[in-house]
């Protein structure tokens, strides 16, 4: 990731001895850090959420079947809760072989704007490139 988009992406003042990619001037650090719907915005949620839920980094482990090949699913359970995780690696909405339903359930993060507050969730498929995880 570059730093910034000078010359030399904020890496050198000298000649750096690997190229700079073009895109250096729009994807940066710098102008990430300025836009909260930035890549740089939802890793910092992703840390924030793994800090705050002793499940993210404690909970067992158990990759599911979701059904469909472009679709990576786990779960991981702690202390009676259980954390579901669904990301579509296709840019094409893909469906889960069988609809996902999650009583009294709250959506942790989404890369699409679905947080909220707890509700019964049910997840039929998943948008181009969605990843959602949901605590119940």
């Amino acid at each position: 990731m570059q730093w910034d988009g000078s010359e030399f992406a904020g890496f050198t003042t000298g000649t750096p001895w690997l190229g700079i990619p073009a895109n250096h001037t729009y994807i940066n650090v710098e102008d990430e850090s300025k836009d909260p719907d930035s890549v740089l915005a939802f890793y910092k949620k992703l840390v924030a959420l793994r800090k705050e839920n002793e499940i993210i980094a404690d909970g067992q482990i158990r990759f599911t079947d979701a059904g469909n090949d472009n679709i990576i699913s786990y779960e991981r359970t702690l202390n009676g809760q259980t954390l579901s995780v669904f990301c579509n690696l296709r840019g094409t909405d893909q469906p889960l072989g069988e609809a996902f339903k999650a009583p009294a359930g709250k959506i942790l993060i989404s890369n699409y704007e679905d947080t909220g507050a707890e509700k019964d969730i049910e997840i039929a498929s998943l948008r181009p490139f969605e990843a959602t995880a949901v605590l119940w």
